[in-house]
């Protein structure tokens, strides 16, 4: 069996673990209306993450750290 795909793989998921923890995943809006002299501020401040991304994140970090370990580990001498 050829472990390099194995490792390719295992490396790709371990850079898409790596994504998904540092990529912001939050939405950001504010605003500002102008209704005749009086400026009106309206918006929405919010900064929710999605803490599915995390623990998927986390899935596939630790999945890729296996795949390249037991690749490395099956790979020839």
């Amino acid at each position: 069996m050829n472990t390099k795909p194995m490792i390719q793989v295992g490396i790709a998921f371990v850079l898409l673990g790596i994504v998904a923890f540092t990529y912001h995943w939050g939405n950001d809006m504010s605003g500002e209306i102008d209704v005749g002299a009086n400026p009106i501020q309206a918006g929405v401040d919010s900064n929710k993450t999605m803490p599915i991304t995390y623990v998927l994140g986390g899935v596939v970090l630790v999945g890729g750290i296996i795949l390249v370990a037991v690749g490395v580990k099956k790979s020839p001498q």
